[in-house]
């Protein structure tokens, strides 16, 4: 992976790998957002690295559409609860 890309957006394929998941879920701000992008505009590998991971995205989004079996939805059911009284004690 190269970082010759650095020097004209301000990151490199490290900050990216870092954030990748960050900016594909839509969690940072407009300014990093722009910045990780010119990123993927001077490097080759982390754009097919990026690219790929959103393939995969869409790919469980299309596939994975039914709803999560009963014992799971219980499950995350009772660590919310859980979560939530822990953070009530505090």
């Amino acid at each position: 992976m190269s970082n010759d890309g650095a020097k004209k957006c301000g990151c490199n394929c490290e900050e990216l790998h870092l954030q990748m998941y960050a900016l594909l879920d839509r969690e940072l701000t407009p300014d990093e957002c722009a910045r990780l992008e010119r990123h993927l505009e001077t490097c080759p590998e982390c754009r097919a690295r990026f690219e790929a991971e959103a393939d995969l995205r869409k790919l469980l989004r299309k596939c994975c559409c039914g709803p999560a079996p009963k014992t799971l939805r219980e499950k995350i059911t009772y660590s919310i609860r859980v979560e939530r009284f822990t953070i009530t004690e505090r």
